[in-house]
C-alpha cells in the first residue's frame, strides 16, 4: 500500500501550507473526507481536527491541497 504526504493550504497563500497530513487514499479523496468530517463535527457528531481551522477561516472554496511526497 502506497502512502502520500499532502498539504492543505489557503488558496491565497500557496507557499505556506497550514496543515500537513499523510494518507493511503488518493489526495482528492482525502481532501473530500476532511470536508465531510468538518461538516459532521459542526453538527456535534464528530471530533475536531486541526485542518478544520482552515475551513473556518477560508471556507471550502478557499482551501486547496497538493501532494508533497
Amino acid at each position: 500500500m502506497k502512502g502520500y504526504i499532502y498539504a492543505l493550504y489557503s488558496i491565497e497563500d500557496k507557499e505556506h501550507p497550514i496543515y500537513i497530513g499523510s494518507t493511503t487514499q488518493k489526495i482528492y479523496k482525502r481532501h473530500a473526507t476532511h470536508r465531510a468530517n468538518y461538516k459532521h463535527c459542526k453538527t456535534g457528531k464528530g471530533s475536531f481536527t486541526r485542518s478544520f481551522i482552515l475551513f473556518d477561516k477560508f471556507g471550502f472554496d478557499g482551501v486547496a491541497h497538493k501532494l508533497i511526497k
